[in-house]
């Protein structure tokens, strides 16, 4: 991190789990230098999705209306436009949660359906890796037990959790906690390259190690095995005609991808970018 390069993090809430199918229905972006709120914006459903998880997020069809939803276009460009106004040309780094499991994908793919382009000095920093990394004995990795096990409490009850606003004000103060914790108090040199990520759209995105793909570093066997980018999964799923099954079975048998989590998101990344490049 240097002066050209300015940290935000985001959180959305969704109408669904489906990170390629479901639609943004609450996005927020905070600053992290600052922790002020630069965006917050309700959307309606991109695809005709029905709101599934309603009894999570608390976000039905009436509350979009009284928060007064944009349309996915709208919301969009508005993001576009609010990130180019507040940082410019300099690099972005958006922050989130499990964000190359879920919030990037989820935002990409409802750029992509749009037709619109995300702005190209975008980086992703996820914090569940990060954190796994630098805390190895924590009991859980949801972000509510992170924040408990570093800050020393709890989050506050109430209709505050699982919005989109409250989140990132919950992952810009832990996040700050922790560079306190690893920068000044254990005096390390806190790398996050190895936890941030190009844009689906970055042709970069392709030349990335195997790992970036789940987020999970578990890339040693396939490179032992000549797999080391993300094209070259890519490559293998278009061999395999774009068939899921026969690409999950090849990854299971051929490169011993047993997790059902890492053979689902190599999967689905790769169906991803074969509609991008």
């Amino acid at each position: 991190m240097n002066k050209n390069t300015k940290l935000c993090f985001y959180d959305i809430e969704s109408s669904g789990l489906d990170v390629f199918t479901e639609s943004i229905l609450e996005i927020c972006f905070k600053d992290f230098e600052t922790s002020e709120t630069i965006l917050h914006i309700y959307v309606k459903p991109s695809n005709g999705k029905k709101i599934t998880n309603a009894n999570i997020h608390k976000i039905d069809e009436k509350v979009l209306e009284e928060k007064n939803a944009l349309t996915i276009q709208d919301a969009l460009n508005t993001i576009n436009k609010t990130l180019k106004d507040n940082y410019g040309t300099k690099q972005i780094v958006l922050g989130a949660h499990n964000n190359f499991g879920f919030d990037q994908i989820l935002l990409e793919s409802e750029y992509q359906r749009a037709g619109i382009k995300p702005l190209s000095n975008i980086l992703f920093f996820d914090t569940y890796p990060f954190i796994k990394h630098y805390f190895q004995n924590l009991t859980s990795y949801k972000l509510m037990n992170c924040y408990k096990s570093i800050m020393g409490h709890s989050v506050e009850e109430g209709d505050k959790l699982h919005t989109a606003e409250y989140d990132t004000e919950i992952m810009t103060d832990l996040v700050h906690r922790i560079f306190t914790i690893l920068l000044k108090e254990h005096k390390l040199k806190v790398k996050l390259d190895d936890f941030v990520r190009f844009s689906h759209f970055d042709k970069r995105y392709l030349l990335q190690n195997v790992n970036m793909m789940t987020g999970v570093r578990k890339s040693m066997s396939l490179e032992r095995k000549g797999i080391k980018r993300v094209k070259s999964f890519v490559d293998i799923y278009r061999m395999m005609n774009r068939d899921d099954l026969k690409f999950q079975e090849y990854l299971r048998d051929t490169y011993y991808i047993k997790s059902k989590y890492d053979v689902k998101k190599i999967t689905l990344n790769s169906k991803f970018l074969d509609t991008i490049f």
